[in-house]
This record gives structure tokens, C-alpha cells and sequence, in this order.
């Protein structure tokens, strides 16, 4: 097709729920992580939108926090495990003995039954019984994700900017923030970085952001897809929304 895409992107991730996420205890979180004990064909993910093999992106891999992104530290990827079932199944089996009990129950859409089994599989080879519950979108939406009512579940949504991105998914009053992160910290980081006019301090602000999600391990993202507009070459500056709204104020051709 002769044309030009107009792409923003949109992220499929898993979030641990406000009820009783697998876990609250970090050691064992190392373990039960996606990132940890997945098997996948893309190494493990952090805090990010991942868009390649990559395993050292930073809290928005692609379009707003990259390698290159002056976002992005090398520290704030150490903090993410990476891929080691031994271990996995060696944290589990620690966290079994000392009377903990890392099995949790996974909700999804009826869409995504074949992810939700691909977890449940990948989760039993560490040891970890997920059960799969399944739901119409509707249901998912305002009972599982709305309310609440989730261990571990999945969700598609944008993560286009770091602001408002960053803070939609990560800020205590975030209103995609459905597993109720809060940490007072972030929440100052995100503030200050979307108030302040010093382009170093938003810097310094939103590598602290990345270090700390990736240490508290709040959401692990999987795929990144995009919702496309093509249009002729010489259709410039049309701006496209990831609600799908299209925005004309600005679009010109260049003749």
C-alpha cells in the first residue's frame, strides 16, 4: 500500500490484583513472575511495553521509555528477573516449606483462554496450581477489573506517554491502575515529573520511577500492538488518539 502508518500503541500485561496477589512477598513474586518462570520466545519483560528480545528495556519500552530514552537505566533492568525455572522452582519450593502458599487463581476474558493456559502450564513446571477462570468482556470488565476482584489477570490498554502513561498505570489514582499499586514515592515521582518545567529534573524523576516499579514488581507486559490509520504520503501531521479519535487541526498535504 503506498501510504503512511499512523500507529499508537497498545500493551497486553498481566497485573496482580488487590485481593490476594501471587505474592505480597517479593522472594517468592521472583520466583512466581512471568519473567522469572515463563518460558517465552521474547526473554523475560520488565516495567515496560516491550517491543523486541531485548531483556534490558526500561518501564516503557517503544514509543515513550526505550534503550535509548533518556528514561531508561541500565539500573533500573538489573532489578527485573530474568528467566531461570531452576531458581523459580527453587524460591517456590522454599516458600512451600515455610508454610507459605504461592497457588493463586488467574481471571481472564474468554478470548484469552489459550494464554491462560500457556500460564498455567509454565506456572505447574515451578510448582506454582494456578486455576483459570474465564469471563465474557463484560463481566471481565466490571467485576473482575473494575471491582477488583482478581489474584492475577490480564489486561490490553495503552502506554503511549510517560505522562500521562506512566502515572495511568502506575499513580495511586491512576484510573487504569486496577491491582491498587500505591507507593507514596512513585506517586511524588509522577507528580513532580508532569508539573515541573526542567527538562533534567523529569529526567531524574522518571529514572526513579522505573528503578522502584521494577523493584516492586508491579505488572509484567507481554505483547505490544498497534491500532494503524494509513494515509497517502503526502497527508501530513494527522494525529490519532489511542480512544481511536482521529484529530484533523493539524493535518496538511504536502503538494
Amino acid at each position: 500500500m503506498d501510504g503512511s502508518p499512523v500507529c499508537p500503541p497498545r500493551t497486553h500485561r498481566t497485573l496482580p490484583g488487590p485481593t490476594r496477589p501471587p505474592e505480597r512477598n517479593l522472594t517468592v513474586r521472583r520466583g512466581a513472575d512471568p519473567s522469572a518462570g515463563v518460558a517465552r520466545e521474547e526473554p523475560g519483560r520488565n516495567l515496560t511495553v516491550r517491543g523486541d528480545a531485548n531483556p534490558s528495556a526500561g518501564v516503557a519500552r517503544g514509543e515513550s521509555f526505550d534503550a535509548s530514552s533518556p528514561y531508561h537505566t541500565a539500573a533500573a533492568s538489573a532489578e527485573w528477573p530474568t528467566f531461570d525455572q531452576a531458581k523459580a522452582t527453587q524460591l517456590v519450593d522454599a516458600y512451600r516449606a515455610g508454610g507459605g502458599n504461592p497457588d493463586f487463581v488467574f481471571k481472564t476474558t474468554t478470548t484469552r483462554q489459550a494464554f491462560a493456559e500457556f500460564l498455567q502450564a509454565q506456572m505447574a513446571a515451578i510448582g506454582i496450581h494456578v486455576t483459570v477462570q474465564t469471563y465474557d468482556l463484560a463481566q471481565f470488565s466490571s467485576s473482575v477489573l473494575q471491582g477488583g476482584d482478581f489474584q492475577l489477570t490480564t489486561w490490553v490498554g495503552p502506554f503511549d506517554n510517560p505522562d500521562p502513561g506512566a502515572s495511568r498505570l502506575l499513580h495511586s489514582g491512576g484510573n487504569g491502575n486496577y491491582g491498587k499499586y500505591a507507593n507514596p514515592q512513585v506517586d511524588q515521582w509522577l507528580d513532580d515529573a508532569a508539573a515541573t518545567q526542567d527538562p533534567a529534573q523529569r529526567t531524574k524523576d522518571y529514572q526513579q520511577v522505573e528503578l522502584q516499579v521494577n523493584k516492586d514488581l508491579v505488572v509484567d507486559f507481554f505483547s505490544r500492538s498497534y491500532l494503524s490509520t494509513i494515509t497517502k504520503k503526502d497527508v501530513k501531521g494527522m494525529d490519532r488518539f489511542l480512544s481511536r479519535d482521529m484529530w484533523f487541526a493539524g493535518t496538511w498535504l504536502d503538494r
